[in-house]
């Protein structure tokens, strides 16, 4: 493996572990992040009409959003030591990246119910749905990869 390639791996590895880091972080913070963000009036409506029951369920569905981001962080250590160890078209690829797209399509679901109390909301459910798209291309251009590569180990 060259040089430049355990570098990028390695500093793959520290920047998702600081956006894990950074994660953990938040779900400490997170009540009063959410309590804030209730409390700041916008041109669309007025917040303060949100009831405890409302903000608890903001607040679940917030820790949920980071349990899962938290949980993508994890498949994209999964994924990069696999490219470590030299297994890029492996089959083994393929479970990570189908965990990750599956956790982009409930954080749009959860972005999509919190939307109702916050519209900008709706611009995460895009880009989360967007980047589950451009991760299911991929997969399907690594599939037709490890295809090709199975095909051409047993032509020698």
């Amino acid at each position: 493996m060259h040089a430049s390639t355990k570098l990028s791996i390695w500093t793959a590895r520290i920047i998702t572990l600081l956006f894990i880091l950074a994660f953990v972080v938040l779900a400490v913070i997170l009540p009063a992040l959410v309590r804030n963000f209730c409390d700041t009036p916008d041109l669309i409506g007025d917040r303060t009409q949100i009831t405890d029951f409302e903000y608890g369920v903001l607040v679940g569905l917030s820790y949920v959003a980071v349990g899962v981001a938290i949980t993508v962080m994890a498949f994209l250590l999964v994924l990069l030591q696999r490219v470590a160890d030299g297994r890029v078209f492996d089959p083994s690829m393929q479970r990570p990246i189908t965990a990750i797209i599956l956790c982009c399509i409930v954080e749009a679901i959860l972005f999509s119910v919190i939307s109702i109390y916050f519209q900008l909301a709706i611009a995460i459910v895009l880009m989360v749905l967007l980047l589950a798209l451009c991760l299911s291309v991929m997969q399907s251009v690594l599939r037709e990869a490890i295809r090709i590569k199975t095909e051409n180990d047993f032509t020698v």
